[in-house]
């Protein structure tokens, strides 16, 4: 059997191609099979987004691209119209599905040609699938018989779909290299790795599938230049923006990969560092860059308020100076941007009306702005299955907003809450929770992360000695100290939180972010109306 991908079918695919995608499957291992194909490409290059529903791969006999067309079909003076089975109005199609078929094969060829080095123009051919139709015949010369194939032919779509490579004369060379190389373009395999156990370090490093939910989002972006992706924390909102960025990259655009937090700017920038054409920053320290490259004065201590009124105006000026452009800008972590500077980002785009630019954000994390405000006006698409905690810990990072937790993770350590309400008692419960996962459990420092609310006493903790082990900041190497805020959109193997007070729902979003940076065992210190406000 062909092999398919994704493997199967996503629970949406429509009827038609649910039975198009049985047939396929007597074809030969030696075709490759992908379904509802999409691709973007920069407008500059001339060349346009485009759809498939089918492309089937072969070292051989090359690419086939393939329409599917389900309901009821008329032909009227070579004006196509169809309806559903069921009965219903006829409705004139815009295109024919042979335009359609040929546009997609042409277009996708060109794609391909740019995005897989060493490919070329691939071989093509292209057909039109008509799962509920009887066969019409010849409909016109450029519509043959050989490319048409109706719900009789799919007894045995393998031996038309030889029938249509032989009729159409395409012959190919693909080693093995260039298939693999439009594989990984048209159906890339993302996985997130992460450390999860009974016992935190007892159980080795596990890969994790990105889930049905997940793969489809990012499929679905190819369909969409613009889009506000939604979810809350632990469902991969950051994986999926990275990748995102790099897909933009492989099709030959130039991306901006940004966010609010400079930690978590640092990791964009060293997720990315390896892909051309991305440049990975957190927002502040790209506005700095952008200055500095343009030539333009920027504050030595810019208030809140420049950032927030003068800076938008600064980045189109900056622009222009510098004549810098991205084709596409991908934003983590939303909820931290204000309105000015969406609007800011967007006209830094090659084309500020269209570009692709897409924003992932979860609300519920929204510690720095009050009432914020999506820059996307269609409908947002959501991400509920967290992939990056235990259940336990998904569980109890769910109740602290009042949700309902779906999650992926493996059974793990239950969280701990040690009540302790005075700085004392939650300095004393630290170093005792320390000297036991290091000295009892064998848990490495560098595995450990101390989250507080209040950066005073966390910036005093650094360099200390707690539990028998140094206290560092981000990048040191060994234990992290930090506020919640800085280390908002990064995570660890194990995430103790210092919390003072649980007493408005910004209180109780720094929580739940505080919390949710846990992957395989959470403590809580507070007091005895920390747990209660937590729904511990």
């Amino acid at each position: 059997m062909a092999r398919f991908y994704p493997p199967r079918p996503n629970p949406d695919t429509p009827k038609s191609e649910i039975e198009t995608w049985k047939a396929l499957e007597s074809l030969p291992n030696s075709w490759r099979v992908f379904h509802s194909v999409a691709w973007q490409v920069p407008k500059q290059k001339r060349t346009f987004d485009g759809e498939a529903d089918f492309v089937l791969l072969h070292p051989k006999h090359g690419m086939v691209v393939l329409e599917v067309k389900g309901g009821l079909l008329d032909v009227r003076d070579g004006v196509w119209f169809q309806r559903n089975v069921s009965g219903g109005n006829w409705r004139e199609l815009s295109r024919s599905p042979f335009d359609q078929a040929k546009g997609a094969m042409y277009d996708l060829q060109k794609y391909l040609a740019t995005a897989v080095p060493g490919l070329g123009e691939i071989p093509a051919t292209r057909g039109v699938v008509l799962p509920a139709a009887s066969h019409p015949g010849v409909l016109g010369p450029d519509m043959p018989a050989e490319m048409l194939f109706a719900k009789a032919d799919l007894r045995s779509l393998d031996e038309g779909v030889e029938r249509l490579v032989s009729y159409s004369r395409i012959t190919a060379d693909l080693s093995r290299a260039l298939i693999d190389g439009v594989t990984n373009l048209l159906a890339p395999t993302i996985t997130i790795r992460r450390t999860v156990g009974s016992e935190v370090n007892d159980v080795e490093d596990q890969l994790l599938q990105l889930t049905d939910r997940q793969v489809g989002v990012l499929d679905l972006l190819r369909r969409h230049r613009r889009a506000l992706i939604t979810g809350g924390a632990g469902t991969g909102k950051t994986v999926l923006a990275i990748e995102r960025a790099r897909r933009l990259a492989a099709e030959g655009n130039s991306v901006l990969l940004t966010c609010f937090n400079r930690p978590l700017g640092d990791h964009l920038a060293e997720a990315t560092a390896d892909l051309e054409g991305v440049r990975g920053q957190s927002f502040h320290a790209f506005a700095r860059w952008l200055f500095g490259e343009a030539g333009l004065d920027m504050p030595k201590s810019p208030t809140p308020e420049w950032w927030a009124e003068e800076l938008p105006d600064l980045l189109f000026t900056a622009k222009d100076n510098l004549g810098v452009a991205f084709d596409a800008v991908v934003i983590d972590e939303g909820q931290d941007f204000r309105p000015a500077w969406f609007m800011g980002l967007q006209m830094l785009l090659e084309d500020p009306d269209e570009g692709p630019f897409y924003v992932f954000a979860d609300p519920n994390q929204s510690i720095y702005i009050d009432d914020w405000e999506s820059p996307i006006e269609a409908e947002p698409f959501p991400l509920d299955i967290n992939c990056r905690n235990t259940i336990q810990i998904a569980k109890k990072v769910a109740n602290v907003m009042g949700m309902e937790a779906a999650s992926l993770g493996v059974d793990g350590i239950a969280p701990q809450f040690i009540v302790a309400a005075t700085p004392q008692e939650k300095l004393a419960a630290l170093g005792e929770v320390i000297r036991g996962l290091v000295q009892d459990e064998g848990i490495e420092p560098s595995q450990i992360t101390v989250l507080g609310s209040h950066r005073r006493p966390v910036d005093e903790g650094k360099g200390t000695i707690v539990g028998g082990v140094r206290a560092g900041s981000l990048g040191s190497g060994g234990m992290v100290v930090e506020t919640i805020h800085r280390f908002k959109g990064l995570e660890n193997d194990v995430v103790i939180v210092a919390l003072d007070k649980v007493e408005s729902d910004r209180h109780r979003a720094l929580a739940y972010v505080g919390m949710s940076r846990a992957r395989a065992l959470l403590v809580v210190l507070g007091s005895k109306e920390v747990r209660k406000a937590i729904a511990w």
